[in-house]
């Protein structure tokens, strides 16, 4: 969607309404966050290496179910890493073999940012480990995301991502 149109009121709203999940782009276009992942996703799994991608701020949702777990991400941004969407798709694409688990598929990797904005359940990683595992049931299967929280940097980096089809 071209932003020249919308205007700056237009832009304002959608990003009032959407927040981190929206923004205009250096081309001038709309850009949502599902669509620029499903391109970080497709380019990384190719090879390349690019910037880190920022998934937003953690939301008062996430803050809750995470401070329950006893994690602190209050104020943290998530973000994904090329290598790591690598690592996840070689881990747990196609040729998942791990009991229970489902192979993941490019759309569960897109999800990322909905299991981190309103996780159903957040459980603490290894008490020595600064990790968590956010989860939350999407398209009839669980999502969970292990997240390493770098809580000194304000920023919380996927880690891995794991999908159940069973309860």
């Amino acid at each position: 969607m071209d932003s020249a149109g919308l205007g700056e009121a237009g832009i304002e709203w959608l990003q009032q309404q959407f927040g981190d999940q929206v923004r205009v782009g250096l081309d001038g276009q709309v850009q949502w966050l599902g669509s620029r992942i499903k391109d970080y996703v497709r380019r990384s799994v190719g090879g390349e290496t690019l910037k880190s991608l920022r998934l937003g701020v953690a939301t008062k949702a996430a803050v809750e179910r995470a401070t329950e777990a006893g994690v602190e991400i209050e104020g943290c941004e998530l973000i994904l890493e090329s290598g790591i969407v690598r690592k996840i798709a070689r881990d747990h694409g196609p040729s998942e073999t791990w009991e229970g688990q489902a192979p993941l598929t490019s759309l569960d990797i897109e999800m990322i940012p909905h299991v981190w904005r309103s996780p159903a359940s957040v459980v603490r990683g290894h008490p020595k480990a600064t990790s968590a595992l956010f989860k939350k049931r999407l398209l009839g299967t669980l999502i969970m995301v292990e997240h390493a929280i770098e809580g000194s940097k304000r920023r919380v980096g996927v880690k891995s991502v794991y999908k159940k089809t069973s309860p």
